[in-house]
């Protein structure tokens, strides 16, 4: 495993799928299917209440990686190839998601998504495409660049990120439904945080590095995303309302979704207090809304609607 550190003075300017070798153009993803891909950053996209630094010593301004092997698999843990890449993803670090490939995979259930952040094997690609220069003859997976204390530094790593993430909610790709839309989301904010201490990991200090690799590999999270607005949309019956933690409970999934002062209540039943007295009554509460999946699998919820049923 090998890390190379290189400070300089360069202002990094990120463009996604920019044309030229800045990623992929939009040329590429002139592709037919039934499954388009989305990547983002779920630190811009979301307000949550993470354990960060409060000197804020690091900020990322590039992230480029190469993705590729995406596949989809069901319950009986078949595995279809979404047939995209290797790609060269720029992440957009301004809070929105960007389509990165679409694919065509047979109707079914599907509830993991698995893909490889890897190392370019120069025999599948084309060597005189400029996309792929910063990857060509190096041992690089992912270049991240930054400032830290005020000075540029940029971070070449060069590990393998084999994911294999378990769907929250099952996607189901239905026969006669043009386009499904999955997002996968890196939780950068985290990579340079020691999530013992909560202190900021200096990125120029290589014994930082296999903290550092570890927060990578556990930061991507994917969804079903329709509206391709890096939110998880979900619904189902109410279980358990927890009035002192601000959250309540699915019945078939057992999953904690959090309100705050920024969640949306839409319809007449506008409080988790009004959801916990329909409980207490006997009524079945049906809900649905979209939220931010957080790393422990709770999600906070952005909106939602809650239904009692008599």
């Amino acid at each position: 495993m090998k890390v190379i550190f290189n400070l300089g003075l360069a202002v990094m300017v990120l463009a996604l799928f920019s044309c030229g070798d800045n990623g992929m153009g939009p040329e590429d993803q002139e592709i037919d299917g039934n499954v388009s891909l989305n990547m983002g950053t779920l630190a811009t996209l979301s307000n949550l209440n993470r354990v960060t630094s409060s000197a804020q010593a690091i900020t990322i301004l590039r992230v480029r990686l190469l993705l590729e092997e995406v596949k989809l698999k069901t319950s009986e843990e078949d595995s279809v190839d979404f047939k995209i890449g290797p790609l060269v993803v720029d992440l957009n670090l301004e809070g929105n998601v960007t389509k990165i490939g679409v694919g065509s995979i047979p109707a079914g259930s599907y509830n993991k998504f698995e893909f490889k952040v890897k190392k370019l094997d120069a025999d599948d690609v084309d060597t005189n495409d400029p996309k792929f220069t910063d990857f060509i003859g190096t041992e690089r997976s992912i270049i991240i660049g930054g400032t830290y204390d005020s000075e540029s530094f940029t971070l070449h790593i060069e590990e393998e990120f084999k994911q294999e993430i378990e769907f929250l909610f099952p996607i189901e790709i239905l026969s006669d439904t043009p386009l499904t839309n999955l997002t996968l989301l890196v939780d950068t904010d985290n990579w340079f945080i020691d999530p013992e201490s909560s202190n900021e990991l200096d990125p120029t200090d290589p014994s930082n590095l296999s903290q550092i690799i570890e927060n990578i590999d556990n930061s991507f999270i994917a969804f079903e995303d329709d509206d391709e607005d890096g939110e998880l949309e979900f619904e189902g019956m109410v279980s358990t309302v927890d009035l002192d933690n601000n959250s309540f409970t699915l019945m078939t999934t057992g999953l904690m979704f959090i309100t705050d002062n920024a969640t949306i209540f839409e319809g007449t039943i506008t409080s988790l207090d009004n959801v916990n007295t329909l409980l207490s009554q006997g009524n079945e509460v049906n809900v649905e809304g979209e939220g931010y999946q957080q790393s422990n699998d709770s999600i906070l919820a952005t909106e939602v609607k809650f239904v009692a049923e008599d």
